[in-house]
């Protein structure tokens, strides 16, 4: 979870350049995200404590344990989905800005907003659609093409420093008054 939360640091620094708004709220849709799964882990302990033998079990009989195991284990997997749902704003918005950014390869943002698209169809699967209880392989591949692409991309080629730069300067630089 910490390191969600640095991700979501780094990229709104790195894009802030190209639109502090739009950098802004990706990072928010990925910090509410992050919260959601943390609170979602919750689900787990409680298995936890229920397949452990504590002392409060003996209120229940077995098959009412194996039913709460089954009800919590099946409020993780909704509660996963759910948070997945505000990942989606987030890499629309980050496949727009890196798209705009002129540091990084257009490529890399169009692979972005098609692999929002897939996540935004499987969420919405998950769901509201009861038949519907795991990604289709399509979809996954291009969520995984994109999510390898860009790390990467930032390993073997790194940031665009002079096109990063030149976006950094125009953002601060002072812009001239209208005339009246």
């Amino acid at each position: 979870l910490l390191s969600e939360v640095v991700l979501s640091i780094v990229l709104y620094l790195l894009f802030r350049p190209v639109s502090k708004t739009l950098s802004l709220l990706a990072a928010v849709s990925r910090l509410v995200m992050t919260t959601i799964h943390g609170l979602n882990l919750l689900n787990y302990y409680f298995v936890l404590q229920l397949l452990g033998g504590s002392t409060f079990l003996a209120a229940f009989e077995p098959n009412q344990v194996y039913a709460l195991v089954s009800l919590f284990l099946e409020a993780h997997s909704y509660g996963f989905t759910i948070g997945i749902a505000f990942l989606v704003p987030h890499v629309l918005i980050l496949g727009y800005l890196i798209f705009k950014s002129g540091y990084f390869p257009k490529v890399l943002g169009i692979l972005f907003v098609i692999a929002g698209i897939g996540y935004l169809i499987d969420t919405i699967g998950l769901l509201l659609v009861p038949s519907y209880t795991t990604t289709p392989g399509l979809i996954a591949m291009v969520i995984a093409i994109a999510e390898l692409a860009f790390p990467i991309w930032l390993l073997v080629k790194g940031v665009n420093t002079a096109g990063w730069e030149k976006r950094t300067l125009s953002a601060v630089s002072p812009q001239p008054l209208p005339q009246a």
